[in-house]
């Protein structure tokens, strides 16, 4: 999967992928909305999430990010989430 965002960002640039990526996160914005309004799209809201995945893995190609470093800060902000899980019961 690396290789093949690697040539978008190659063919099309760093900004146009940049918009992709916030275009998407727009539309899973959008159909969320519609589900909490109306009723759920469950396969809508699954493509919607596929597409926002695949524009994360753009933007950690772009930033050069840290995979390891984004488990770490998942892992210490998962862990503050028990805490204060605990505090409620």
């Amino acid at each position: 999967m690396k290789e093949v965002l690697s040539e978008a960002i190659e063919k099309w640039g760093v900004n146009a992928n940049l918009w992709v990526f916030m275009e998407e996160i727009g539309e899973l914005t959008k159909e969320i909305s519609k589900a909490i309004r109306y009723k759920p799209n469950y396969d809508r809201i699954s493509e919607e999430v596929a597409d926002v995945e695949i524009a994360i893995e753009l933007v950690k190609i772009i930033f050069n990010l840290d995979q390891k470093r984004i488990e770490e800060i998942k892992r210490h902000k998962i862990e503050r989430l028990m805490k204060r899980l605990e505090g409620l019961e």
